[in-house]
């Protein structure tokens, strides 16, 4: 069975990835309206949106939470998951695991990992970065396997990410962080 989804987001940010923005009632709303199963957080922070809003929301409109877009970790806060700051790194990884605990009360939706992931600029090297990169998604990809909640590595292009942006470069660098709760 194929499920649509729609991404979302508050509308207190610009936002050109969101086919609808504006409060989740209006948002889940106009998902369902325009006949989509599912609908995808843009997110920062897991206070970003009221959860029991979301579940009745969910359950008025007959709508699940798909993934968690997480970009705005990165392009609103500067954390990144390839930073050769380690603190930076380290909160990076907090913050997406704090994303998955959440994502355990809406219903498991996946954590979506893509400008997250930083730029090459965020480590001193290439190579430190891809380093910093797989550390992370070690990481995180072993506390979402414990919860259930799968993890996505996006493979296209960002203006905010230079890495893993086609498929065959995410294949080619191959990471060790393999899971079967990572898609």
């Amino acid at each position: 069975m194929i499920r649509t989804s729609a991404i979302i987001a508050d509308g207190t940010f610009p936002c050109n990835t969101a086919v609808l923005q504006g409060p989740c009632a209006e948002t889940f709303r106009k998902a369902r309206e325009a006949g989509f199963d599912c609908v995808q957080f843009t997110i920062r922070d897991v206070t970003d949106y009221d959860v029991q809003e979301c579940l009745e929301l969910m359950e008025r409109y007959d709508l699940t939470v798909s993934a968690m877009a997480t970009g705005r970790v990165y392009t609103a806060d500067g954390l990144s998951m390839g930073s050769g700051d380690e603190a930076n790194r380290r909160a990076c990884v907090e913050r997406l695991c704090a994303l998955a605990d959440l994502s355990l009360r809406l219903g498991k939706p996946a954590i979506v990992i893509g400008a997250v992931r930083g730029l090459l600029k965020d480590a001193a090297s290439r190579e430190e970065y891809y380093q910093q990169f797989d550390r992370s998604m070690k990481e995180l990809v072993a506390y979402c396997e414990d919860l259930g909640v799968p993890v996505i590595l996006e493979a296209d292009y960002h203006l905010e990410a230079d890495t893993y942006l086609h498929p065959a470069e995410t294949m080619e660098n191959d990471p060790s962080f393999q899971s079967p709760d990572l898609g």
